[in-house]
């Protein structure tokens, strides 16, 4: 139950992070889109309407860019899984 507790960890941590990050990224977004629109006073409803759902899938996105590179760095290296495994361990190394 320990191993399973502490495997979760470095996955609460990236849930985590990436949820605080997306929060501000999302204010961003809409700050440079709502700035954008009041810029461009002139455009009608259509081109407003497609700036905000562009805005909203780039929100939906966003917290995916932010947490693949986290993901990938979570992976110990292909060199020391195979000198553990050649050591007679199974488990790989944890690193904090």
């Amino acid at each position: 139950m320990q191993a399973f507790i502490s495997g979760l960890e470095p996955v609460a941590r990236i849930v985590v992070a990436t949820l605080f990050n997306s929060l501000w990224e999302a204010a961003l977004l809409a700050a440079i889109v709502a700035l954008a629109l009041r810029v461009l006073p002139n455009v009608n409803a259509t081109t407003r309407y497609a700036a905000w759902c562009v805005a909203l899938v780039a929100s939906l996105l966003l917290p995916l860019a932010t947490a693949l590179p986290q993901i990938a760095v979570q992976q110990p290296p292909q060199r020391l899984r195979t000198r553990c495994l050649r050591a007679g361990r199974s488990n790989t190394p944890r690193y904090r």
